[in-house]
């Protein structure tokens, strides 16, 4: 009988190893192991005993092939993020004379998009997965609701370095330019057996706008939840659990100015930064106090707030270039959308290319043979007209340096231009690593073409 003496975490990334060892084969000719989702096997793997007597199968392809980018660069409150983890399973057992005796099955296993470094064989997720302690609220009455407890915050799925004196994430941006984080949206542990119900997933996020004194200017509070975008819960009031489908287990939140704007938030012309953060529930104020009365009321919902599970800051940038800065999009080492706006010179070139043919001039068919005095002989059968753009970055930093790698290897980009986004594919063949040591201030060059060639009619 086949046992299953290995397998990856329960989370791991789609681009790392993803072994399973199976051993005990006995008299069995193979070990067989097979890859379902959504109850349906999606392949098949067979392999005789190693000399150790044990195989090992490394399913990573058939997970990639799950996976892509999505677009959720214009989300204006929250959004699902659709094909960024795939779930599955395997079933494994032997076979012998061609007949397959299953001899068991794996619990289900999570997959992000993502990858990492060549030698590690399970992803390190402790720092983006949220990961309470449970403290029950003790009530005379039911419902009674378990509290989630958090001691620390969680990442963003980003690799951004840069950080505030806290060691949050900070960023710069401009007032109008589009931005997205995305982030695991349910906790590690919710089926440990301990009743999480709303805290299954984040609850609230939470913008709080300050001038450039530091005065707060204004704060908005919303629920996660079906009509902010991401479908947890059905408002403010649900505080059933949820059963989460693979497009929501990454949420993705606005950040960005511009989705902030576009999505009827407050805004004030005098902000200068601003903070973002994700909260829990306080489950026991829930319990004491019974369920939100009004979701919209700002002054209630304080009240609600639990912890906070993911922060960033903010800073409004809007220093005068004396060039259009070009916002990029790109898929980052998590599978999720990443930013980097190119504010330094920009070069926009149309190569054409054309198939002529030559006619011959004369009224061939007609009644009486002529010679049209305007005609041509030579003619434009086909036109196609590629579009690149050079971007240059601003100064830089090392370790803004080391992170713009992953824009520079990302399969999937896309660059805000004349009120849209347009898929890029990126040319630039070579990344070079720039420190201030060896290059002192220095900047980075990219070239990308639109994926989509303009349209052009027949001459």
């Amino acid at each position: 009988m086949a046992t299953l003496t290995s397998q990856p975490n329960d989370w791991n990334l789609a681009y790392a190893p993803n072994i399973y060892t199976l051993g005990t084969l006995g008299l069995a000719d193979r070990y067989v192991l097979r890859v379902v989702i959504d109850g349906a096997i999606v392949a098949t793997f067979k392999q005789p005993s190693n000399p150790s007597g044990v195989a090992h199968f490394d399913v990573s392809k058939v997970l990639q092939s799950y996976l892509e980018s999505s677009y959720v660069e214009s989300t204006t409150e929250l959004a699902v993020t659709p094909n960024a983890v795939i779930s599955y399973q395997v079933y494994y057992g032997s076979e012998t004379n061609g007949v397959y005796l299953q001899d068991g099955a794996s619990a289900i296993k999570h997959t992000l998009n993502g990858y990492t470094d060549w030698r590690v064989k399970n992803w390190d997720y402790v720092d983006y997965i949220p990961d309470p302690t449970d403290l029950d609220c003790l009530c005379e009455v039911p419902p009674c609701y378990t509290d989630a407890t958090y001691s620390r915050t969680y990442e963003f799925l980003t690799n951004w370095p840069t950080t505030n004196a806290s060691g949050i994430k900070k960023y710069k941006v401009r007032s109008d330019e589009y931005k997205t984080l995305s982030f695991f949206n349910r906790i590690l542990g919710w089926n440990d057996g301990t009743m999480w119900g709303p805290n299954e997933s984040p609850f609230f996020v939470k913008y709080t706008y300050f001038n450039a004194a530091g005065g707060t200017l204004g704060t908005e509070i919303k629920a996660i939840s079906t009509s902010t975008g991401l479908p947890v819960r059905s408002d403010c009031q649900d505080y059933t659990t949820h059963t989460h489908t693979d497009a929501e287990l990454i949420g993705t939140i606005a950040v960005g100015p511009q989705n902030i704007k576009d999505g009827s938030f407050y805004w004030a012309p005098t902000t200068a930064s601003y903070t973002v953060e994700l909260y829990s529930i306080n489950a026991c104020y829930l319990t004491d106090n019974g369920p939100i009365g009004d979701c919209d009321d700002i002054g209630e919902l304080v009240d609600y707030l639990g912890y906070p599970i993911y922060q960033s800051e903010f800073i409004i940038d809007d220093y005068c270039q004396k060039f259009e800065p070009i916002t990029i999009s790109f898929m980052n080492a998590f599978g999720c959308a990443d930013y980097y706006t190119f504010s330094k010179r920009n070069t926009y070139n149309t190569a054409v290319t054309r198939n002529n043919y030559k006619q011959q001039l004369g009224s061939w068919n007609e009644s009486t043979w002529s010679i049209d005095p305007t005609g041509r002989g030579r003619r434009t059968f086909a036109t196609m007209a590629t579009t690149q753009m050079t971007l240059t970055s601003d100064w830089m930093t090392d370790t803004e340096s080391a992170w713009l790698e992953e824009l520079f290897t990302s399969p999937s980009a896309k660059i805000y231009i004349n009120g849209a986004w347009e898929p890029v594919v990126i040319l630039s063949t070579e990344y070079q690593q720039m420190t201030s040591a060896r290059n002192g201030m220095f900047q980075h060059e990219i070239t990308v073409q639109f994926a989509n060639d303009k349209n052009i009619q027949r001459g």
